[in-house]
């Protein structure tokens, strides 16, 4: 994925929007804060930052991670759903 020519809040990895509740829905609102440890309490607060930050990694990261864990919890789902069935047919 190419990297975005402004590299603020709204897409790195350490941004966490808030939500409201809309139309029977929770939708993004246009704040947030920043989860990155090496950030200043103070500095998280005024997210989202529309100019470049220093702490910017990209949210591809974070969807790689996201879709590990997902193959992780599934591969492990598989293995559970095997012995069930390996011990039921043992069963019969």
């Amino acid at each position: 994925m190419k990297e975005p020519k402004i590299k603020h809040c709204g897409n790195c990895y350490y941004f966490l929007s808030h939500y409201a509740w809309c139309n029977n829905r929770f939708a993004p609102i246009a704040c947030g804060h920043c989860m990155n440890s090496e950030v200043p309490s103070k500095q998280k607060r005024k997210a989202p930052r529309i100019y470049e930050c220093p702490n910017w990694e990209p949210i591809e990261k974070q969807r790689k991670e996201n879709y590990q864990k997902i193959k992780d919890i599934l591969t492990d789902m598989s293995e559970k759903i095997t012995a069930f069935i390996n011990y039921f047919e043992q069963e019969s």
